[in-house]
């Protein structure tokens, strides 16, 4: 044999180029699969840059071609990043944009975009401070193996409070004293593992262990819907799930007749045993809403099946008895009715709240919550009581701002004339400093004042005088 017969000297084929590195994404197939937030965050440390100069400088500009018009990047990150891990079209922009800089095409499994078709979006993500929330057990079990830090996907699901893994509650703030702040789902220089806000890192010692033996009922009940969740997670990256994945009808049509029959109550009667409206669950019926993720683990919990076997339709064995019993779900509080001695008493007591002279007077929300009931109760057994509170707490409002600006103008009129006696400029620069409080530069009322009493004093607005002095 010839030694060109042995040797192939014909060059590689090279992979092509791509303007990000190719970072393999973690945790695929898995509960802990990595969100997409997360997997930005990571990519923008691979690359020695901060994670507001990714989404600025690359990310955006694929997202929004035509520009953000007159709106800051850090604006736009603050208000559209945690929808990076959900299903609206900001996820799939953003996996859209990540595959063509990186060359990964496994980007939407990082997401929730896979439920879109079967799951609500409203109650899905965690949108308000504090928006990150991590498991410090996780980040512990990472370093001891020597593998990167990350944010999983299932850590950004509003109703998860407790690691699956782990059985401790996920912290929701620094834990460090000096800061100690609740931290967005992602900020301008967020890292994994890492406080947005002093940059130290956020493993420290876990919170309180929930119980394994489901003594406690808020334990073992959020336990539950985390394994659920995490599970859903990890089963939405095989295609024949995806491919199957909807929003549970013919399943709630199948139990709907087994327990309740095929009569024209039947709907109703389920909604009682499950404690949702009726309402609600004719139209998820009818196809014209889709459940929200609470009310899908609330239906799975009534009846004893899996969210994967229920959104997928795996009717199979769901009626077998040798599954155990899911932990307690806590119930809803129940409005409390008044009796006619109560009511009596609430308006005694209603006649004396508001029968005081406080500064500032009770609001009506104020009124109700020293009552112990809600402003709705209230305007329902006192209307005349709720709109005079409501008025009267309006009308001090009204004085106390005519009082602020009152007090605005006279410190702006007295700074600006000791100025104009100076023969200075009564600049915006130079007037705020000695305002004896704090003032934004983009207040409007500052700003009339200040064009207001330059005419009086004779300047005008590009810095000369209109009148001698």
């Amino acid at each position: 044999m010839t030694t060109a017969a042995i040797l192939d000297l014909r060059l590689p084929r090279l992979a092509p180029r791509t303007r990000l590195y190719h970072v393999p994404p973690i945790g695929i197939g898995t509960p802990l699969v990595e969100g997409l937030a997360g997997y930005m965050m990571r990519l923008a440390e691979a690359h020695s840059v901060t994670t507001s100069a990714l989404v600025t400088d690359e990310l955006l500009p694929l997202m929004k071609p035509r520009g953000l018009e007159t709106r800051p990047a850090a604006n736009w990150l603050a208000d559209h990043g945690p929808h990076f891990n959900g299903t609206d079209v900001r996820a799939q922009l953003a996996v859209e944009a990540l595959m063509l800089l990186t060359g990964r095409q496994d980007l939407a499994a990082l997401t929730l975009l896979p439920w879109a078709r079967a799951v609500a979006p409203y109650g899905l993500l965690r949108l308000r401070k504090p928006a990150r929330v991590w498991c410090t057990a996780c980040y512990a079990d990472l370093l001891t193996r020597g593998e990167p830090i990350y944010e999983p996907l299932l850590w950004s699901i509003a109703v998860v409070s407790v690691c699956p893994q782990h059985r401790i509650r996920l912290n929701d703030h620094c834990p460090h004293a000096e800061c100690g702040r609740p931290l967005p789902a992602i900020a301008a220089a967020a890292r994994p593992g890492h406080c947005s806000w002093c940059r130290r890192p956020l493993y420290c010692q876990p919170r309180e262990r929930v119980g394994d033996d489901g003594s406690t009922v808020e334990g073992s009940w959020d336990l539950w819907v985390a394994q659920q969740l995490g599970d859903l997670v990890a089963a939405t990256a095989a295609p024949r799930v995806l491919s199957a994945l909807r929003s549970g009808v013919p399943t709630l049509d199948a139990f709907i007749r087994a327990r309740c029959g095929g009569g024209p109550g039947a709907s109703g009667e389920f909604a009682g045993l499950a404690d949702l409206h009726r309402n609600y669950i004719c139209r998820w019926r009818k196809g014209h809403v889709l459940p929200t993720i609470d009310v899908l683990l609330r239906v799975c919990h009534h009846l004893d099946v899996s969210l994967v076997q229920f959104l997928t339709g795996e009717t199979a064995g769901l009626t077998a008895t040798t599954r155990p019993v899911p932990p307690a779900r806590p119930q809803r509080r129940r409005p409390r009715t008044l009796s006619v001695p109560d009511i009596e008493q609430f308006r005694q007591n209603l006649e004396i709240a508001l029968a005081e002279t406080p500064s500032p007077p009770l609001s009506a929300n104020a009124a109700a919550r020293r009552l112990g009931c809600t402003s709705a109760t209230l305007a329902r057994l006192h209307p005349e009581a709720y709109r005079s509170a409501i008025e009267r707490y309006r009308s001090w409002r009204t004085q106390q701002s005519e009082a602020r600006v009152a007090q605005l103008a006279a410190d702006i009129r007295r700074i600006m004339a000791q100025l104009d006696a100076a023969d200075i400029y009564p600049a915006a620069k130079r007037v705020r400093p000695l305002l004896p409080y704090p003032i934004h530069p983009r207040n409007n009322q500052f700003n009339r004042l200040r064009h207001q009493f330059l005419l009086e004093l004779g300047w005008s607005l590009g810095g000369t005088r209109l009148t001698a002095s």
